[in-house]
């Protein structure tokens, strides 16, 4: 069959013989019987593929899965149709109302959604320890926001805190709720909640930008030494995925979006590169090449997002028990 025979149920076809049983039995659970049909009948009807057709396929598969498309449906109908195929219709029911209209964060979690420089105001005249057990119930990227509009001077000190930070007391919740006029937090636990901590400091700190992150940890390093140098210990930085075994890094490499991995690998080390490109399949290595050619000058906040991207996904995986990770690698600036 000429390729210009080929239609959408022949690249399916394509596609799925080339990525495999395993992921081919997934995609034809999302699939009606009639289009399992079609393409099994195209698939039926192939042998022998041509290598450069399979390459094309795969090329056009890449710019459809990029090209920017704009998207008009009811989300509502579509969650409720989807969901009730695969749960049970009352559970489908209950999620669907809770994604369509979720319900408000409560307590100290509803500073999450808050615009940083607004909680940095509330903040302003607060004594550190309260500023410290405040941040340490948001997530690493909102603190460094919220920390970025602190007085030079205020931020080591709330990041030692922070550090030294193990629990809240429910009572202490209650007080700071009430203080900045928060609805309490809907709960009868009176177990003393897990906060803070090394892990949390170490993270907001790598969602810094590079100097705001050298100039908080010079800081701390006058305070309190040792506990800075723990802290600097738990970082983990995107250079530092050089020293991440072959086995790990394309494990990580997996879970990573291409367009995202592009950015991230903007004015990376040659080494960098190469290790990227030694990790992956000759063909998507010259996409990432031809893309990284094609795209213009990119942000350096961008950059750093998508470095920050990898960090989190080299994190997670580790935490799972999937990569191993050398903490003591080098960290040295990047940009």
């Amino acid at each position: 069959m000429a390729d210009t025979a080929f239609g959408g149920a022949e690249k399916a076809a394509i596609l799925l013989l080339t990525l495999g049983e395993d992921a081919a039995s997934e995609v034809f659970k999302g699939l009606e019987e009639s289009e399992i049909r079609r393409i099994g009948q195209a698939m039926a009807r192939m042998h022998e593929i041509p290598t450069a057709t399979v390459a094309r396929v795969l090329d056009e598969f890449r710019r459809e899965m990029i090209q920017p498309r704009g998207v008009v449906a009811n989300t509502r109908a579509f969650l409720s149709s989807s969901l009730s195929k695969a749960l049970d219709p009352g559970k489908a029911r209950t999620i669907v109302n809770e994604l369509i209209t979720p319900p408000k964060p409560r307590g100290l979690k509803a500073l999450q959604v808050a615009e940083p420089k607004a909680v940095a105001r509330l903040l302003r005249n607060e004594h550190p320890q309260i500023c410290a057990v405040v941040l340490s119930t948001l997530e690493p990227k909102k603190i460094s926001k919220i920390l970025s509009f602190f007085a030079p001077e205020k931020m080591p000190d709330v990041l030692l805190r922070m550090g030294k930070l193990e629990k809240i007391s429910p009572e202490l919740l209650r007080e700071i709720e009430e203080v900045f006029n928060l609805a309490p937090t809907e709960s009868d636990n009176e177990v003393p909640i897990p906060a803070g901590g090394i892990k949390l400091v170490a993270q907001a700190l790598n969602a810094m930008p590079k100097d705001l992150e050298n100039s908080a940890l010079e800081k701390m390093q006058g305070v309190d030494a040792d506990l800075a140098e723990t802290i600097r210990k738990a970082q983990f930085t995107f250079e530092d995925l050089m020293g991440v075994d072959d086995r790990s890094f394309q494990a990580i490499l997996r879970e990573v979006n291409r367009d995202i991995l592009v950015v991230a690998l903007k004015a990376a080390s040659p080494e960098m590169q190469q290790k990227v490109y030694q990790n992956i399949s000759e063909r998507a290595a010259e996409m990432i090449k031809e893309d990284l050619e094609a795209t213009g000058p990119v942000k350096v906040t961008e950059v750093e997002n998508a470095r920050q991207e990898l960090i989190t996904v080299a994190r997670r995986l580790e935490e799972e028990g999937k990569v191993t990770l050398k903490s003591d690698a080098g960290g040295d600036d990047v940009l």
